[in-house]
């Protein structure tokens, strides 16, 4: 069984403490609501990365991450390659004449 190295990041932990910290708000606005609330965050600390994990969802959005960065790589490769082809056509012809005279001479 593979090991999933699964972080949140400091926008989903400052949204949380965030929410930890409204509790006291909840708590003194809408005290009936307070008990569901409390629920909700207790799913969301100890819950929400359980889920994601075993339902795959997590590996599903790195899976579509990884495929959206390959594809945004490739094109800023070609573009690269549009731009520079001279210069590129250019070197390569430099070192297949450099290759050449490398090369042993034939008696």
């Amino acid at each position: 069984m593979k090991k999933v190295s699964f972080e949140y990041g400091p926008i989903a932990r400052g949204c949380y403490h965030a929410l930890i910290v409204s509790a006291v708000f909840i708590f003194v606005l809408v005290p009936s609501f307070f008990v569901y609330y409390i629920l909700l965050l207790v799913f969301l600390g100890f819950g929400l990365k359980y889920f994601l994990i075993q339902t795959e969802v997590y590996t599903q959005w790195q899976f579509l991450l990884a495929k959206l960065d390959k594809r945004k790589n490739e094109q800023m490769y070609l573009g690269f390659r549009k731009r520079k082809a001279k210069e590129i056509t250019k070197r390569d012809d430099h070192l297949e004449t450099m290759r050449q005279k490398m090369m042993p001479k034939d008696k």
